[in-house]
């Protein structure tokens, strides 16, 4: 994007950021409890949201409404109006980030506002205005007509604040087998910065303690194994009945069994999800050894053994 294509998003936000304190108050109660997507960096939580709004109406964050981050209800209005009746995902993304106005997007702008986190942080230590957060997600849920889903690194680093906050919350506990998500974070490192040691992903609770890490390598499984532990805590501090498991290998190999035990859990929750497409095919293993990075495939294993344990090494 253009500088000048952000500068004016950048005074439309500003400028229709107040629209958004005048919208009808009768709206703002959530009819529905808000689903959230908690899964580590390189969990395959965007393949998840994009099978879903491809299977189901739900009321998520496009390309197009994340650019309204300081202005969501204008930005739900437009995706309300201009989005197709049935949209099918392209199911490619990179990093997180999708191309096409109505893939999802992860909406960091509009969770970090709203979550009062300051630059690189990722967990909430100040003051937030759960209430004013409260009816800006209900107006969004009116707007949509749908039960709203997020998938955000920042939103899912804080669900149990975020539930306290905001009222019950569902939850999509999404995994991977943690060999293949530490290699999949050491390509994006390589992919996206061209240099492994600098940081990629979703920062732990303890940050400075994993900076202070010298050999990339290490660091990296060390994070995984953090979050995958952060993760497993947060989605503890729920009841079962709030929760779903999933496994991004049944997704990848298995898409429509991983839509239909989705929808029979909203079901359980008295929410009726309206289906709007068609059969989904399995998408190709990313687990499979073409995308292991061989260069150093040795010194990551060594270290997943000794971190995760020899169980969690590739068969």
């Amino acid at each position: 994007m253009s500088h000048l294509a952000s500068d004016i998003l950048r005074q439309a936000n500003d400028h229709l950021g107040s629209l958004d304190l005048t919208a009808d108050g009768s709206a703002s109660v959530l009819q529905w409890p808000p689903c959230f997507i908690a899964a580590p960096p390189r969990g395959g939580s965007t393949l998840l949201q994009q099978v879903l709004i491809s299977s189901f109406r739900l009321g998520y964050v496009s390309n197009l409404m994340a650019r309204f981050w300081n202005a969501p209800v204008v930005g739900a209005a437009l995706q309300a109006q201009l989005a197709p009746e049935i949209f099918t995902s392209s199911f490619s993304s990179r990093f997180g980030n999708t191309e096409g106005v109505f893939e999802p997007h992860e909406w960091g702008w509009f969770w970090r506002k709203w979550l009062s986190l300051d630059g690189p942080e990722h967990h909430v230590t100040r003051a937030v205005d759960w209430s004013s957060l409260k009816r800006t997600l209900g107006i969004m849920e009116r707007t949509l007509q749908a039960p709203l889903l997020f998938d955000s690194p920042l939103a899912g680093s804080n669900l149990t604040e975020i539930s306290a906050g905001l009222g019950p919350i569902l939850v999509l506990n999404l995994t991977r087998s943690p060999w293949h998500i530490c290699n999949s974070l050491l390509n994006a490192r390589i992919e996206r910065y061209g240099d492994l040691d600098i940081y990629y992903g979703a920062h732990v609770r303890d940050q400075a303690a994993l900076d202070k890490v010298s050999n990339p390598i290490e660091q990296i499984v060390l994070q995984a194994r953090t979050l995958i532990d952060e993760q497993a805590m947060q989605v503890s501090q729920f009841s079962p009945e709030q929760v779903l498991d999933l496994k991004y290998e049944d997704l990848r190999a298995r898409p429509m069994e991983t839509v239909e035990a989705i929808r029979v859990f909203y079901k359980r929750h008295g929410i009726q999800l309206e289906k709007t497409g068609d059969l989904i095919p399995p998408f190709p293993d990313r687990n499979k050894n073409a995308h292991m990075n061989l260069k150093f495939s040795e010194e990551l294993s060594s270290f997943v053994e000794g971190i995760f344990g020899a169980d969690a090494l590739p068969s």
